[in-house]
């Protein structure tokens, strides 16, 4: 009698280790980089209207590099 079961239990582990999702890893920052974080509505106002915009934003970008920023989140 030959043994068919241990095998077929083998080549079954065998193709599901194949077929499985293989791990990713997810991206890193680049060492050294400082990211800040805005949000963005009440971050800096440039018209008056008390509600923070992109003309604001840009305004202030000189003091957030003199922060050591690198990234704008």
């Amino acid at each position: 009698m030959i043994r068919t079961r241990p095998l077929f239990a083998r080549l079954a582990a065998v193709l599901l280790a194949l077929a499985a999702p293989l791990a990713v890893a997810a991206p890193t920052p680049e060492s050294g980089q400082v990211f800040y974080q805005i949000f963005f509505r009440s971050f800096r106002d440039s018209n008056g209207d008390r509600i923070g915009d992109l003309k604001g934003l840009t305004s202030k970008l000189g003091y957030i590099k003199d922060l050591g920023a690198t990234t704008i989140l």
